[in-house]
């Protein structure tokens, strides 16, 4: 947590980067799921493509001024998964070389599997 303060303390509080930055590691903390790396890697692309309406009124991904770029997302991954690799270039790498087709296939149950736990745990509401 203390790296993630760390973090957020370099954007103001009204800042769009601090804003998007805070939902995610919101969400973050309250995901207790098994992590593999396909589920990790999905977290790109729910955080990335996906419009995400927290219970408490947040919302992420509604337009690009709450939108996350890749590169955002990677910072994020590697603060939170900082004992996996704490490098963003790393994240990025990984998210881009695992386009297989097999691969791929896997990102989208792990995708599924996320969505569904922050359904069923009132966390948020995910919409394509």
């Amino acid at each position: 947590m203390e790296k993630t303060e760390e973090f957020l303390n370099q954007y103001s509080l009204k800042s769009q980067e601090y804003y998007f930055f805070r939902a995610c590691f919101d969400i973050l903390s309250k995901l207790q799921i098994e992590w593999g790396e396909e589920d990790i890697l999905a977290l790109i692309d729910i955080f990335n493509l996906k419009r995400i309406e927290l219970y408490d009124g947040r919302i992420i991904g509604q337009d690009d001024s709450t939108l996350g770029t890749i590169s955002d997302i990677c910072k994020i991954l590697a603060i939170w998964f900082s004992e996996i690799s704490s490098n963003p270039s790393w994240w990025r790498n990984q998210y881009w070389s695992q386009g297989t087709f097999r691969k791929e296939s896997k990102r989208i149950e792990s995708q599924d599997k996320i969505i569904e736990y922050m359904l069923t745990h009132r966390i948020a509401r995910v919409v394509d």
